[in-house]
């Protein structure tokens, strides 16, 4: 896949702002040529964070405008999402793996993962 064009990144910035205009979620700071800056996702938005992801590159533009969208326009609850996870894989020498996204619902006894 191609990397970002700075207008394609700019476009995403827009639906995200506009989405979440107080940053309530997620607060992008491109720097002025879209080829860097930094992100932060609130920690007290309800998301639970397995890493702290900082840096403004093209994955970090399509997983907050994916968080955004999850959360404001489908109405998930912010604390069903799941960003930068670790997880251990694998049987009998465990390994470990991380998802950028898990989307799951806690309203049964388990958890139960809709996409990860």
């Amino acid at each position: 896949m191609e990397k970002f064009t700075a207008d394609q990144k700019k476009t995403l910035a827009e639906q995200i702002k506009a989405l979440d205009p107080k940053g309530e979620i997620v607060t992008l700071s491109p720097n002025n040529d879209f080829t860097g800056g930094t992100i932060a996702y609130r920690k007290d938005s309800g998301l639970t964070l397995g890493e702290n992801v900082t840096r403004l590159k093209d994955e970090e533009y399509v997983r907050a405008w994916l968080v955004v969208r999850l959360i404001r326009l489908f109405n998930y609850p912010a604390d069903c999402l799941d960003i930068e996870h670790t997880y251990t894989i694998g049987r009998p020498s465990p390994t470990k793996a991380q998802i950028d996204i898990r989307v799951h619902d806690k309203r049964g006894k388990k958890p139960q993962t809709f996409i990860g």
